[in-house]
C-alpha cells in the first residue's frame, strides 16, 4: 500500500510518500515541497497546488492520501487559507479514487515520537532514524508530510493486527470521543486517540528516499 501524506498550504506545501508492506514494514519513497508565489492571487496558487498534487499522484500512484486535520489557529486569515488548500487536496484525492484519511497534528507527533508536543525538528530527526535516510537538506514541511504518511502506516499496522480497518477504527474512536464528552470529560483537542503555478520546477524541492520513482502499486 502506497500512502501519500500532505502538509497543505498556499505559500508552501509539503508531501511525503511511504510504502506499507504486507509484512508490516514501512519504507520511505519520496518527499518534497511545492513553493508558490505569494504575489499571485489565491486562486492561482490553489490552481498551482492542484496541478502539482495531480502530478505526484500520476507519478507515484498512491492508494491512500492522508492530510492533517483542520485546527483552530490564532491567525484567522491563515486558518482560512489553510482551509482552502485542504479543500483542494481533499477534492482532488476523492476525484482520483484515493482513500482519504485525516490525522490531527498531535496524533502524528505521538505516532513518531510518542509525545504530542514534539517540535518539527525532532520529528524530522526521528523519521531520519526510523526510515534510515538523511533529511539534512529536506525542508520541514516535507518531513511533516512524511510524518503524516508514516503515522497513517502505523495505524494500518495496528488495524490489521486487530483484524479491522483504519476507517472502522476511526468511526469507533469518534464514538468513544463523543461518549467521553457527553460524560463531562475535558478534551483539549479533537485528537481521537491520544503555492501558485511554478515559474519553473526549480522552485520545488524533492528528495528520492530510496532512489525510486516508479509508479508501481505496492
Amino acid at each position: 500500500m502506497r500512502i501519500l501524506g500532505i502538509d497543505p498550504g498556499t505559500r508552501i506545501a509539503g508531501y511525503g510518500l511511504v510504502d506499507f508492506h504486507g509484512d508490516g514494514t514501512i519504507t520511505g519513497i519520496a518527499a518534497g515541497v511545492w513553493r508558490f508565489d505569494c504575489s499571485l492571487p489565491l486562486a492561482a496558487r490553489l490552481a498551482g497546488l492542484a496541478v502539482e498534487l495531480l502530478r505526484v499522484i500520476e507519478v507515484y500512484r498512491p492508494q491512500v492520501i492522508c492530510v492533517e486535520q483542520a485546527f483552530v489557529a490564532q491567525n484567522i486569515r491563515s486558518a482560512l487559507f489553510l482551509g482552502h488548500a485542504r479543500g483542494v487536496v481533499l477534492a482532488h484525492a476523492h476525484q482520483n479514487g484515493l482513500e482519504v484519511h485525516e490525522l490531527s497534528p498531535t496524533a502524528v507527533k505521538k505516532a513518531v515520537l510518542a509525545h504530542g508536543r514534539s517540535s518539527k525538528e525532532s520529528i524530522a530527526q526521528a523519521l531520519s532514524s526510523i526510515l534510515k535516510v538523511s533529511f539534512e537538506n529536506l525542508p520541514l514541511d516535507a518531513s511533516d508530510a512524511l510524518g503524516i504518511a508514516y503515522a497513517h502506516a502505523l495505524r494500518e499496522r495496528i488495524a490489521r493486527a486487530q483484524g479491522t480497518t483504519v476507517m472502522a477504527m476511526a468511526i469507533q474512536e469518534k464514538k468513544n470521543s463523543a461518549r467521553r464528552r457527553a460524560g463531562g470529560s475535558r478534551w483539549a483537542t479533537n485528537d481521537v486517540n491520544a503555492q501558485r503555478f511554478s515559474k519553473s520546477r526549480k522552485q520545488g524541492f524533492e528528495v528520492f528516499l530510496n532512489a525510486q520513482r516508479d509508479s508501481s502499486k505496492k
